[in-house]
């Protein structure tokens, strides 16, 4: 999977959107990170557009991205905590 994911690029994470998460996306999470070589976050939907709407006129693209190589889900949280 690795091959397929990056293609001749070097990955700094992964991400996977969805509308929610059952109770073992976090397992799941940490196989496809050991498969892709690189962490793997999870993020809902409107968790994803809450960031993006907070990102515009900012400088805040490292910390977003250490958000999502921080592996597991992306929750409401973590996304506020960045702006505090």
């Amino acid at each position: 999977m690795q091959g397929e994911l990056v293609e001749g690029r070097e990955l700094e994470f992964c991400a996977y959107v969805a509308g929610g998460f059952t109770n073992n996306v976090n397992g799941r999470l940490v196989d496809l990170g050991r498969e892709a070589g690189v962490p793997a976050s999870g993020i809902t939907a409107q968790n994803l557009l809450e960031l993006a709407k907070r990102q515009p006129g900012t400088k805040m693209q490292p910390t977003v991205r250490e958000l999502f190589r921080s592996s597991g889900i992306i929750d409401h949280v973590k996304v506020a905590d960045i702006w505090e």
